[in-house]
């Protein structure tokens, strides 16, 4: 299991620092600068989850295509310098990335979603040495409060579809979820993530970070 948070930092980021620290569990996290430089508060954040042993950061672009998607792929020159500035001021380790609005892989050779827009982006990217990274499957949310779509018990029927159906995830036996950031900034029974974490646990799957999937 590989769980991924994009958007970072927002609203959500305190509970998502204090569940990973107290669940001990390997996480990846695709920050976007802008949110960091545009706010005290979330540049605290970014810090805790720089310090966090559990979480590993990876680059989500530093504008996050001001959410006009299309018009943002149309340049794929400065998608990438979106990425390198990205990288640079979030002090980014590894060159992971994830294209904000897309489902696009492409891992050396390996690619998957190349027909939408972006996959001239990704492209570059990879030519530029990083590594770009869709997601197998998606804890969805409501756009206008953030409440999870699916049920934990929901979700994990999914997961475990995906490891008896293994054509259908990017490598076999390795499942990416992803999960958003501000869908944490309320927290009920319904996103607990926590107890997401704890039941997943349960089913004794292992937790890693992108850096070590398979073909990076």
């Amino acid at each position: 299991m590989y769980l991924t948070i994009d958007d970072a930092p927002l609203n959500g980021s305190a509970y998502i620092d204090s569940i990973i620290t107290i669940e001990k569990v390997k996480t990846s996290l695709f920050s976007v600068g802008c949110s960091i430089d545009g706010s005290h508060r979330f540049r605290e954040y970014h810090q805790k989850f720089e310090e966090n042993p559990f979480i590993e950061i990876y680059n989500h672009s530093y504008s996050h295509a001001n959410h006009r998607y299309a018009a943002f792929y149309q340049n794929p020159e400065y998608v990438l310098n979106d990425f390198e500035k990205n990288q640079t001021s979030c002090n980014i380790k590894y060159k992971i990335a994830r294209l904000p609005g897309r489902n696009l892989w492409q891992l050396g050779e390996r690619k998957k979603n190349y027909k939408q827009t972006g996959a001239t982006s990704a492209a570059l990217l990879v030519e530029n040495g990083y590594q770009v990274f869709g997601w197998d499957i998606e804890w969805m949310y409501n756009s206008k409060d953030y409440s999870p779509k699916q049920s934990i018990e929901e979700l994990i029927i999914e997961i475990e579809q995906l490891f008896e159906r293994p054509t259908l995830t990017f490598t076999a036996n390795h499942v990416v979820l992803l999960m958003h950031n501000q869908m944490f900034a309320k927290v009920t029974a319904q996103n607990d993530l926590s107890l997401l974490i704890q039941k997943l646990k349960e089913c004794g799957y292992r937790f890693e970070y992108l850096r070590k999937y398979p073909g990076v």
